[in-house]
């Protein structure tokens, strides 16, 4: 390979975000994720780089988050997981509560670092959905629990920077209050550093901070819903379309009024919360905000220019010349980040060796400048987005050595210029940058806005915000309230419109605390009559429930088929849904499945495959993948992965159970089970699958019991076709196909 004539510009930009936590009704922070992420993630970031001068980056702080890391150091803030912790003697609701939620951590990179915490963790015995038998554990047991979950939390630097908690981890056990309370002194020092080590960074020109709107809203749809048409033109969205564009102006003004009370100078770059752009959403960042450039994904640079992304068998783009160049679109410069190298960062990397994973990314990286140089690309530019807190918890030691190693093999590269941001456009001739005539709607996912809307129960929450919000503009219009008291209703609407609740809510994802993500919302807007000593109206008091996706048909009534593998008892089956896969682009000679059939009765879940016998290769398998909405356990990702990196929503989801069919011959079909672990690990499960058969027809029986499913709780799947060991379709590609244990049997076939 030549020497490149012009250095390839890389930009790093890690987002920090997380949803405002904070009840300021009450004072309360019902999560302590900001906190946690305070002592594990947003300094050491930053403090990395100091050995590597060569190295410089984007960080970008949202407003809300700056709130709560300024609240959290003030010792009267908490939270109800430092609370706790803080106790001299537990309650019972404590030591539930203790045992439910003090082993929030993955299990390999976290739990497993300490043997006691280990040890205690495997003591706990589920005793019904939500409480564990107490039994087990003596008070000594509780405390040692909150202190190793804070400690297992903390970033190795730490231990380094402060002795007292090396000394404190290597106790191991028997923590008594006073170590504690010192665990949550050094807490606190660490999150009054933050902001001051970000102002000096920068100051010193190795950062650039950037922002976004300020309770983190999908801008363009608070701007007007509709924007979803764009990529969706056939969704159906809240029946009453929500058009605020002075919300959305509020988001942006604020953010920069709120950065230059920090940093004491207007930011430049804006990180569009999810990467959200539409038109009118870039006109305000510009005309409002006053800034210079914003950063999205590369799927809405392709679909802005009606070109697709080429890349090859390994995910490795192909027509560099398009995605390794800046763009300006209505006065605003543009990157797009490359989606491959973002999600390796996010996703993959974890599960290799720092060597493996390094050596990975400068492959990825030099073989991009290859293309840029023989493309002739002036100032070729990757943008290297992602979230710069989340991915760390998989990554050994924090994501340190991998980080460490990464930054060194960068700054020996002579023909690599890791740069900010800033600094790129500062120095870049306007005249290198394209311009783009035309400028897509949509997020970093799929191009489109479906995790945040146009899913029943997100379109509900759209409706009760409507509601809720015009509420309050009669209220303000009334005039008989105080402005301060109108201010601060005022700010409950703006929280409520952050983009995390509706990631939440409906499909795909589901946290693990889904609930008390939904009391959250619902209170945000329920204190707006609070703060008015109105009544609070009845619907806000009842939570969201979930809706899952469609399917060609849903079962019309229970089934009890037999399980025989035979077209003739085709009868029993007349009454199950359906997934129809033959009106697919799939050739009919090389189509492996056809057809889907699903039902239920009291005890099973039933699944009946109709498949293409004479496409059918030995290396070709069926995989069910299956969760359980509204249900607190493990979840992981599926262990199939697509050709050329490209996935689809449901391939993105998190599944507590695998189902593998192979040897898809007649009377020779082997199963095997899986169900989740911590820290995205499987564990074979034996019971899953009660009875199957194929003869002219793949059918199979699966144990609802064996998968903690009760009478009328419900089941999600979807079925995904693999050939040697690589993904070929998933099926549905957008939602999940619900199933209910219903609470009756079925005493002959249904007709």
């Amino acid at each position: 390979m030549t020497q490149p004539t012009n250095p390839l510009s890389i930009a790093f930009i890690w987002h920090m975000h997380q949803p405002d936590y904070k009840d300021d009704f009450t004072g309360e922070y019902l999560m302590p994720w900001v906190r946690l992420h305070a002592i594990k993630d947003y300094l050491d970031m930053v403090l990395l780089l100091e050995p590597y001068p060569k190295i410089r980056q984007t960080f970008n702080l949202v407003p809300s988050l700056i709130d709560q890391l300024e609240d959290y150091c003030r010792p009267e803030t908490q939270d109800r997981h430092l609370a706790v912790t803080l106790r001299e003697a537990f309650s019972a609701e404590d030591r539930q509560f203790i045992l439910q939620r003090f082993f929030d951590a993955p299990y390999g990179t976290m739990i497993a670092k300490s043997q006691h915490y280990r040890e205690l963790h495997g003591r706990r015995r589920p005793q019904g959905e939500t409480d564990f038998e107490l039994g087990q554990f003596s008070e000594q047991d509780l405390a040692d629990i909150t202190a190793l979950f804070h400690l297992v939390w903390t970033d190795p630097l730490w231990f380094k920077k402060y002795p007292e908690l090396q000394t404190l981890w290597n106790k191991g056990a028997g923590y008594t209050l006073a170590d504690r309370h010192r665990i949550i002194e050094i807490q606190r020092e660490i999150i009054n550093s933050i902001l001051p080590t970000y102002r000096k960074f920068q100051e010193s020109g190795q950062i650039e901070v950037t922002t976004t709107p300020y309770y983190h809203p999908i801008l363009p749809l608070l701007i007007d819903t509709d924007s979803a048409r764009v990529a969706m033109p056939n969704a159906i969205l809240p029946e009453e379309r929500f058009r605020h564009p002075e919300d959305a102006r509020f988001h942006v003004e604020g953010a920069q009024k709120r950065y230059r009370e920090i940093f004491g100078r207007s930011a430049q770059g804006v990180w569009p919360a999810e990467q959200s752009v539409s038109p009118a959403a870039i006109d305000l960042l510009k005309e409002v905000g006053e800034f210079t450039w914003a950063v999205s994904s590369e799927g809405i640079l392709a679909h802005s220019l009606g070109i697709p992304i080429e890349k090859d068998l390994y995910g490795n783009i192909m027509n560099a010349d398009v995605f390794c160049s800046p763009y300006r679109y209505a006065g605003m410069n543009l990157l797009f980040r490359n989606l491959t190298l973002s999600d390796l960062i996010g996703f993959h990397y974890a599960t290799l060796s720092a060597e493996q994973a390094v050596d990975d990314f400068m492959y990825r990286i030099k073989h991009l400048q290859h293309r840029c140089e023989l493309a002739g690309v002036d100032h070729p530019i990757i943008t290297v987005a992602l979230d710069g807190e989340n991915c760390w918890e998989s990554f050994p030691e924090d994501g340190h050595w991998f980080l460490n190693l990464l930054y060194k093999r960068l700054s020996e590269d002579e023909s690599l210029n890791i740069c900010r941001v800033c600094d790129y456009f500062d120095t870049l001739p306007a005249s290198q940058i394209k311009p783009l005539e035309r400028l897509h709607a949509g997020s970093w996912i799929n191009s489109n806005f479906h995790i945040w809307i146009a899913d029943p129960v997100k379109n509900a929450a759209w409706t009760y915000l409507y509601k809720t919000r015009n509420d309050l503009a009669h209220f303000t219009e009334a005039g008989r309230y105080a402005s301060p008291l109108i201010a601060s209703a005022w700010e409950e609407i703006y929280v409520a419109e952050g983009s995390d609740w509706f990631w939440w809510y409906g499909e795909p994802n589901h946290s693990g605390q889904d609930d008390v993500f939904d009391m959250q919302f619902r209170r945000h807007l329920a204190n707006v009559y609070r703060i008015l000593d109105l009544e609070v109206p009845g619907y806000l008091s009842v939570p969201l429930t979930i809706t899952m996706g469609r399917t060609d048909t849903s079962p019309a009534a229970p089934i009890s088929p037999q399980i025989t593998g035979r077209r003739e008892n085709a009868d029993s089956w007349k009454a199950a849904g359906s997934l129809d896969l033959t009106h697919g682009a799939m050739n009919r000679a090389t189509r492996i499945l056809n057809k889907v059939l699903f039902g239920s009765d009291q005890t099973s879940a039933y699944f009946r495959f109709d498949l293409n016998a004479e496409a059918l290769s030995p290396y070709h398998e069926i995989y069910v993948y299956c969760c359980t909405p509204g249900k607190t356990r493990h979840n992981s990702p599926i262990r199939i992965k697509s050709a050329g990196g490209h996935t689809v929503l449901t391939q993105r989801y998190h599944y507590a159970y695998e189902i593998q069919l192979s040897r898809l011959l007649p009377g020779q079909v082997m199963v095997s089970c899986a169900e989740a672990l911590p820290d995205h690990l499987w564990m074979h499960h034996t019971d899953l699958v009660s009875a199957i058969a194929y003869e002219d027809i793949l059918d199979i029986s699966v144990n609802l019991e064996a998968m903690q499913i009760g009478p009328g709780e419900l089941l999600q799947f979807t079925v995904a076709l693999v050939q040697g060991e690589v993904l070929e379709e998933i099926h549905p590609t957008s939602s999940v196909i619900p199933l209910e244990r219903l609470n009756y049997l079925v005493s002959e076939p249904v007709a």
